[in-house]
């Protein structure tokens, strides 16, 4: 990997709607790209994230899958107790934090525990990229739906909802009676959380592909924008290799957590 090389990082949000629609999937074969959460689904990415420990339990078996997959680091995987997680082989987990740390973060922590978004991007800076897109980045509705893959109620939706007992489900998808948003931040100021890439350091780009999202610390480009870009400049990353790639520098520059 190249320290200009590319990072794609694909969320959720409904904005993506128009991309896929477009052939999205099909233009991201041959790029580095991080998968959030549920997005495994659609796509498969170089390295899948995670933020919630219960995701990964929910979803070890589709990880299990992959090369390398990073999630928070949490307790109740690979631990004893009535929690207890099998941790997987291709697993790394990463220790989180409040702020920002930059090349830091190996050693203060990944911003942040909030969003699975915000450590994707975290971990992409520390790694070394120097052009992320983000995509699904929109911390709110687009035409009725805060996901692209969401259903018309919570009890049709099977990807992204865990049941955790019958009267406990871990969902933040849509919205819940009250008219909240089930992803407990949305419902505040995006520059809440975002703000904290104004210490990204210049030389940098990222970009926000979803004009309509409620998040303005990037800039903002359309998906036709997005796609004259790879076609400018085309890349033929080899998806095994480059996940191996990412497991090395990892391992090079993890250090104790202070």
């Amino acid at each position: 990997m190249k320290p200009s090389d590319r990072l794609i990082i694909i969320g959720g949000g409904n904005s993506m709607t128009e991309g896929i629609q477009k052939g999205l999937w099909d233009k991201l074969s041959y790029e580095y790209t991080f998968g959030i959460n549920s997005s495994i689904y659609f796509f498969t990415p170089t390295v899948p994230f995670w933020g919630d420990w219960r995701f990964y339990k929910e979803n070890k078996e589709e990880l299990d899958k992959y090369n390398l997959v990073i999630g928070m680091f949490d307790g109740k995987i690979g631990n004893g107790g009535n929690f207890k997680c099998p941790k997987g082989s291709n697993l790394q987990m990463l220790q989180t934090a409040k702020n920002y740390h930059g090349a830091e973060s190996w050693e203060k922590g990944f911003y942040s525990r909030i969003l699975t978004g915000l450590f994707a991007l975290t971990t992409g800076l520390a790694l070394g990229f120097k052009e992320i897109y983000l995509l699904g980045f929109d911390f709110q509705e687009i035409e009725g739906k805060t996901h692209f893959y969401q259903k018309e109620s919570l009890e049709k939706q099977k990807i992204g909802k865990i049941i955790i007992s019958n009267d406990n489900i871990a969902c933040g998808i849509g919205k819940d009676k009250r008219g909240l948003y089930r992803t407990g931040c949305y419902n505040k100021a995006p520059s809440l959380h975002f703000n904290e890439f104004n210490k990204v350091k210049p030389g940098i780009e990222i970009f926000n592909v979803s004009p309509q999202s409620k998040i303005e610390a990037f800039q903002k480009i359309t998906y036709d924008e997005f796609f004259k870009k790879l076609e400018n400049e085309p890349r033929q990353v080899l998806q095994k290799k480059a996940s191996l790639e990412i497991e090395d520098l990892i391992d090079k520059f993890r250090k104790p957590f202070l």
